[in-house]
């Protein structure tokens, strides 16, 4: 081989090498561009004018759209042992990334007023964290995303969900506990934004003692201290009264649905054996509304233990 067609050799590898290292950062832009080309861009695609992070246009997108509405009972006092454990459980960071970005949290608190007069107290879609770190591998900023200001979204996500937590406080009076009837009003009202249509996945999560009590259906009635524990609901909607209103706010739209329950623990109301014999009627409602829950209760409640209380 003469010295001319080893020079042209030479340089046809030199080439080959310098074209590989340029077409590797080609495709891996070109891969990026079409990775995050389904994925909202932060901040153009979500919705910073009214500080709630959802975004925009969600069908553009090849990314799930999630929802987890949290209803806290606020009709009977809570006692700072109970704030504790609710900020304990519910208003943490790990709370939020157990769903991917996007996901939108709202919470409402169940208060004096009727049902249909609640409003939310908290609506916002987790922004991505900027980092990779997450179960999610979208949270991960993008070549087209400032990682500082995806990492300072979230922080004030976090940090506006925790305030909810530490803001919570005594309750008002009330006379009545809408349980029943705001579910039904999550469930059928549009401004409740709580569709299976919209989202992908719906998390419902109920804080409270599940203590129902309103002149149609009072589970202090249900479970008076002397039965030991309460009634079953197949006992309950035995009476016809009772089964009609409970049919008229039958739960609809239950697809895509998953329920926890965070039951908290008035000691001075409910036994052991009532808040067992309780949950056991709740189960049986969210059954006969279609909704299934998982047969180990420990899959899906949470229970508060058993504190201290002066009972006068």
């Amino acid at each position: 081989m003469n010295i001319t067609k080893k020079s042209n050799l030479k340089l046809t590898k030199l080439g080959c090498e310098m074209l590989k290292y340029l077409l590797v950062p080609i495709l891996l832009f070109m891969f990026n561009v079409q990775t995050f080309a389904k994925v909202p861009h932060i901040p153009d695609d979500i919705d910073l004018k009214n500080d709630t992070y959802c975004v925009t246009e969600p069908n553009k997108f090849d990314v799930p759209f999630n929802n987890v509405t949290i209803l806290i009972d606020k009709t009977t006092e809570l006692h700072p042992e109970q704030i504790r454990w609710i900020q304990n459980n519910i208003f943490q960071e790990s709370t939020v990334l157990e769903h991917p970005p996007f996901t939108k949290f709202q919470i409402l608190l169940i208060d004096h007023r009727a049902a249909q007069l609640q409003e939310f107290i908290f609506q916002k879609c987790r922004p991505k964290t900027g980092k990779d770190n997450t179960t999610f591998d979208y949270d991960e900023y993008s070549w087209f995303e400032n990682k500082n200001f995806l990492e300072g979204k979230f922080s004030d996500f976090k940090d506006d969900f925790k305030e909810v937590g530490n803001n919570l406080q005594s309750a008002q009076s009330a006379n009545n506990t809408y349980i029943i009837e705001t579910l039904m009003e999550v469930f059928d009202t549009v401004t409740f934004d709580f569709s299976s249509t919209k989202y992908d996945n719906r998390t419902l999560i109920i804080v409270s003692d599940m203590m129902q009590h309103t002149d149609n259906i009072s589970f202090y009635r249900e479970c008076l201290e002397f039965l030991k524990e309460c009634s079953s609901f197949e006992n309950l909607i035995r009476n016809k009264q009772t089964k009609d209103y409970i049919d008229d706010r039958k739960l609809r739209d239950i697809e895509n649905l998953d329920v926890k329950l965070y039951l908290l623990s008035f000691r001075c109301e409910t036994s052991e054996k009532h808040q067992k014999s309780l949950v056991h009627l709740w189960k049986d409602y969210f059954d006969y509304n279609g909704i299934q829950t998982p047969s180990n209760d420990q899959d899906w409640i949470t229970s508060q233990k058993y504190f201290t209380q002066n009972c006068n």
